[in-house]
């Protein structure tokens, strides 16, 4: 039996679905980060590989078409690069490779205009008005992916290391991070930086929400500059593309996970857009792949 692929590869890992042509789930499959920005083209294609073998070994060979869509594809010149292995690999079936942030847009509006904004690891906004499309950041984390989990925990190491260098004692919030990682030291503090990788930082996210919700005014801060770079980028997106009151899909774990962020964006977002909505729905990025294939047919 023909099937179909959507495949959501973030910053953190890839999640594969299997629907049959009608829509009808198949089956889930997990995988390692397939950013090639971040991972590296060469492991983003082998924790492709591994998501689609394991399709394969459960479904089936029938692929008729799969959709990718993958963070840090549209930096230089990765995204020709990692389609041309992908094909080579599979030359048999009809496959796409999009912005993981496309991928939200399609699956969340379809034909209608608007703007996914993504806020995971990194962060990227992408909009649509009619044929025109436009996207804001995603540019990875040395040029921005600002209001990420990966930014608001660097923020937070950074404000340690300000402290440090002013020879004053750790702010609290620094403090509560060392026995979260169970660690003594500025100068482990550091090792741990420099031997983690983006989702490795990030993970400190729940911690730092935690801290928040508790009161600690140095987290609560760092979330509120997270939305106002959120904010900025989504307005931005919806500006250049000149849509009024734009429809704004929110994803990724910052929006979708972080309650206090959500209540403050939307705020934000009915102040700076008027006539704007924001959803949180969870619908599956993956379901962007029926969409897509319904366009075909």
């Amino acid at each position: 039996m023909a099937y179909i692929i959507g495949v959501d590869a973030g910053g953190t890992s890839t999640k594969a679905i299997a629907y049959t042509t009608t829509g009808d789930e198949l089956g889930r499959f997990k995988g390692g980060s397939a950013n090639p920005a971040a991972a590296g083209l060469r492991q983003a294609a082998l924790n492709l590989e591994h998501v689609i073998e394991q399709c394969r070994k459960q479904c089936g060979n029938e692929i008729d078409y799969m959709l990718v869509g993958a963070a840090g594809v549209e930096t230089g010149q990765l995204k020709p690069q990692l389609l041309s292995l992908l094909r080579e690999r599979h030359p048999e079936v009809t496959i796409d490779l999009i912005s993981d942030a496309l991928l939200v847009l399609e699956a969340r509006l379809e034909d209608r205009d608007g703007v996914a904004l993504i806020a995971g690891t990194g962060s990227v906004a992408w909009g649509k008005h009619g044929s025109r499309t436009h996207r804001v950041g995603g540019w990875g984390h040395l040029i921005g992916d600002l209001g990420s989990g990966y930014a608001i925990a660097m923020q937070a190491i950074r404000e340690m290391a300000a402290c440090i260098d002013s020879g004053q004692p750790l702010i609290p919030l620094g403090e509560k991070i060392l026995d979260h990682l169970q660690i003594q030291s500025w100068r482990e503090m550091v090792d741990f930086v420099y031997q983690s990788d983006k989702a490795g930082i990030a993970s400190l996210l729940p911690m730092l929400e935690q801290a928040a919700i508790e009161g600690d005014q140095t987290a609560v801060l760092l979330f509120n500059e997270a939305v106002t770079h959120l904010c900025q980028m989504t307005c931005l997106c919806a500006n250049v593309l000149e849509i009024s009151g734009p429809h704004v899909a929110a994803s990724g774990s910052v929006l979708q996970r972080i309650p206090i962020v959500q209540k403050t964006f939307s705020r934000q977002m009915e102040r700076q857009l008027p006539g704007s909505v924001v959803d949180y729905e969870q619908i599956e990025a993956n379901r962007a792949v029926l969409y897509r294939y319904r366009k075909m047919k």
